[in-house]
């Protein structure tokens, strides 16, 4: 059938099943308004401001485990996105990011609100796209929804020529076929189970990674069947409930006591989806020093890069963990138990400032609910992860690589438009409040 082109873009964003748009128009992009107008299925929000339109998507996706989606014009409203842009793609978390350009005759010639926003978003997104060619738009569309949520999500951008959304051309519905998943070497498998076994002082570091590949489960099961202790990265929270007795609380600058000297001391770290950023690490030779490191991680990518590992497994997170827990098996760890309930634990952390008071006081009200909490960034957002007991993987929506003020309260909105059903809390400081 003939469509214009703004036309096939909403059809292809029906495809991918996408119910909510977060943006802001403007005159580049408004013949996709214009035809998004005319849609019974797909909700667009209209944000204050662009930035706040990519942070809504953000926390849609982290909420939901779907693509989020934003939209914004060319020039200045392409360019308020980039914040929100980085801070999904240091994350991980799977965004397509419409934005209309100028005229496709008129690119290069730096006409009014003309911005190269993909080589300006180059370094900020897995991938980013032109399209000034109408008959490239629909599979463009589609490509940039199988990039964001393959392997190691991360946020794409689709700039659209003005004239290519005005455009008649034929559409056809399609669906791009699933990528392959990366599966692991068996040998390194071996070697990780092998040095699990015979691992006398073992902890485990749940990250990010464990949420985004729906793996928390088998997680779990593996902590449980060899009775690890385990500590976990900032965007690792919750993967194991913090609830759970082998817990140990967060590791790194702002983590708990217990966590950091159980990895300090540990023989081997089994690390699972974490990159192994600054704020984990410190010093990152005294880190490593004196333990064989397990890194796993869907992308190759991050293996060595931070922390020379001793065992490096790249592929998908849920078979890598199965295939560790087929192998290894529970054997005695008590000393080293008993070590690591000499040091303080997270509930022994409280201080005698107000604010971590006061997130404590949060924990029994809210044991065994079904919500969600975004935070902004700064004190309150390590009060946060210091002393909220978060009991599952995704309930804690927070800006982890970045660390981008102004995030939480559009990333809670966008939880909430995810999933209407569950209550969102935001915890804000006043600076981020005011972002």
């Amino acid at each position: 059938m003939q469509l214009t082109g703004a036309e096939v873009m909403v059809k292809c964003l029906e495809e991918e099943g996408v119910s909510t748009i977060f943006g802001y128009p403007g005159g580049a992009i408004l013949p996709f308004y214009n035809a998004l107008r005319d849609v019974k299925n797909i909700k667009h929000v209209l944000t204050a401001y662009e930035q706040g339109a990519a942070h809504a998507a953000d926390g849609y996706a982290r909420a939901s485990g779907k693509v989020g989606v934003c939209c914004a014009t060319s020039g200045p409203g392409a360019t308020n996105l980039v914040t929100g842009l980085a801070n999904a793609f240091l994350d991980s978390i799977p965004v397509v990011a419409i934005t209309g350009q100028v005229k496709s005759s008129m690119i290069g010639h730096d006409a009014f609100q003309e911005v190269d926003i993909t080589g300006i978003t180059m370094p900020i997104t897995k991938q980013n796209f032109l399209v000034n060619k109408p008959e490239e738009l629909a599979q463009t569309m589609r490509l940039a929804f199988q990039m964001a949520k393959s392997g190691r999500p991360g946020p794409v951008l689709v700039d659209v020529a003005h004239d290519v959304q005005t455009s008649m051309m034929e559409y056809h519905a399609s669906k791009l076929r699933e990528l392959p998943v990366a599966m692991p070497q068996k040998e390194l498998v071996a070697a990780a189970v092998a040095a699990l076994n015979k691992a006398e002082r073992p902890v485990m570091l749940v990250g990010g990674g464990v949420a985004i590949s729906g793996a928390e489960y088998e997680a779990v099961h593996l902590c449980e069947k060899m009775h690890l202790p385990v500590a976990s990265t900032l965007m690792g929270l919750g993967c194991i409930s913090s609830y759970r007795e082998q817990f140990l609380g967060m590791s790194g600058l702002h983590g708990h006591e217990r966590a950091n000297r159980a990895i300090a001391n540990a023989d081997v770290v089994l690390a699972v989806g974490t990159r192994f950023n600054d704020r984990v690490t410190g010093d990152r030779d005294k880190y490593s020093a004196h333990k064989t490191i397990i890194h796993i991680d869907i992308d190759p990518a991050e293996l060595n890069k931070n922390i020379e590992s001793s065992i490096d497994i790249a592929g998908d997170m849920r078979t890598i963990l199965k295939m560790l827990d087929k192998g290894c098996k529970s054997h005695d760890i008590k000393a080293w138990w008993d070590t690591i309930m000499t040091w303080p634990s997270m509930d022994e952390d409280y201080g005698n400032n107000t604010a971590p008071l006061f997130i404590e006081a949060l924990n029994p009200l809210l044991k065994g609910k079904d919500y969600f909490v975004a935070t902004d960034v700064g004190q309150h957002q390590m009060f946060t992860a210091q002393h909220l007991k978060v009991e599952y993987a995704r309930q804690l929506i927070t800006s982890g690589g970045l660390g981008t003020m102004g995030f939480g309260l559009p990333a809670a909105m966008g939880a909430k438009f995810a999933c209407p059903d569950k209550k969102v809390i935001c915890i804000s400081g006043d600076g981020g409040y005011k972002m």
